[in-house]
C-alpha cells in the first residue's frame, strides 16, 4: 500500500523545476470525487467473450476481402522544379 511518507520520499527526487507541475497536479485532487476501493486492475474495462467472439468473426469476415482486387498505388508524377529555400 502506498503511504503519504512514500509519496512525500517521491516528491522530495524530483528536481525544483517540476515541483510547480506536481503542486498543481495535487491541488487537483482536492475537488476530485472520491474513489472507493481503488484498484489499477479493476478500473480497466473487461472485454467479455461475447466481445472476443464478436471481433473474431469481424476478423474472419473481413479477412482477405481485398484480396481480388488489391490496393495499388498510383505513379509518383512530376513536380515542377522550384526555386531553392536559403
Amino acid at each position: 500500500m502506498i503511504t503519504r511518507e512514500r509519496i512525500k520520499e517521491e516528491i522530495d527526487k524530483i528536481e525544483d523545476n517540476y515541483l510547480d507541475v506536481i503542486f498543481h497536479i495535487v491541488q487537483s485532487f482536492e475537488y476530485a470525487p472520491p474513489i472507493q476501493n481503488y484498484s489499477t486492475r479493476s478500473s480497466l474495462p473487461k472485454s467479455s467473450d461475447n466481445t472476443l467472439k464478436e471481433w473474431h468473426d469481424f476478423v474472419d469476415a473481413t479477412y482477405g476481402i481485398l484480396a481480388s482486387d488489391p490496393i495499388m498505388r498510383g505513379t509518383q508524377g512530376e513536380y515542377e522544379v522550384r526555386e531553392a529555400i536559403r
